[in-house]
């Protein structure tokens, strides 16, 4: 079933940026046949320990939320992420988990990784081919996390 008057996409992206929430993703198969949406929990949901939050302590609806332990990551982010050792060149890190397309390194681990927090530049020129990049203190917590899986 669709959405035949392309109004549910739109409308869900207004509403997680007017509330402040992160963007969603859009996934899709190589064949671009199915995707997925994935939409984060908005920060103010989650504790600092990552327990349960009782929205009614916040004055809200009494739903309760209940973060995942580790955050879905594709098993490409997961590779990434337990290869990156300090601070790493793009070339560093595709020669760590074993990519030598550059598109597909980009696309499949490095940009997921940026656009999820997990990682980040050192600094903010995109193209210079001596960028380094690091884990962000998320990226550090899921790859504990997925080390101890």
């Amino acid at each position: 079933l669709t959405e035949g008057r392309n109004t549910g996409f739109p409308k869900i992206t207004r509403s997680l940026k007017n509330n402040g929430s992160p963007e969603a993703e859009y996934i899709t198969d190589p064949e671009r046949i199915s995707f997925l949406s994935v939409i984060h929990c908005h920060s103010d949901f989650i504790e600092k320990d990552g327990s349960n939050l009782n929205l009614k302590d916040k004055g809200q609806a009494t739903t309760e939320i209940t973060p995942q332990v580790t955050p879905q990551v594709t098993p490409q982010v997961k590779a990434l992420l337990l290869a990156v050792k300090g601070e790493m060149t793009r070339a560093e890190l595709m020669i760590v988990v074993g990519i030598k397309d550059r598109k597909h390194f980009r696309e499949n681990y490095l940009n997921p990784a940026l656009k999820r927090e997990l990682m980040q530049p050192l600094t903010d020129s995109k193209f210079d081919p001596n960028q380094k990049y690091r884990l962000t203190n998320n990226g550090k917590q899921i790859s504990q996390r997925i080390n101890h899986e």
